[in-house]
């Protein structure tokens, strides 16, 4: 699944979690007997939702400690100067 995809889907569903619990609030009030179905909806998109949200939290940690120390590695590889003979050198003189 593609990364800003997961956040996408997570937010949508946690928003539908929403509306399914203020449903079977409306529907608890009218005791009808569908109100059930809503509240295990509302808990299982809620949970999922969540779970993506966190999940597409964590992928974006683990990419921007790797561009991280893609950048250290070449500001490393920076440093290398030439000598006199045109040989590659690490400034140890």
């Amino acid at each position: 699944m593609l990364k800003k995809t997961k956040l996408f889907v997570g937010i949508a569903l946690v928003i539908e979690s929403a509306i399914a619990l203020a449903t079977f609030i409306s529907l608890v009030a009218k005791k009808k007997s569908i109100a059930a179905a809503f509240l295990a909806m509302s808990a299982v998109s809620g949970a999922v939702g969540a779970y993506l949200v966190c999940n597409s939290g964590k992928e974006c940690r683990c990419e921007c400690e790797c561009e991280k120390k893609c950048e250290e590695d070449e500001a490393e590889d920076e440093d290398v100067e030439l000598d006199e003979r045109g040989l590659f050198a690490r400034g140890e003189e």
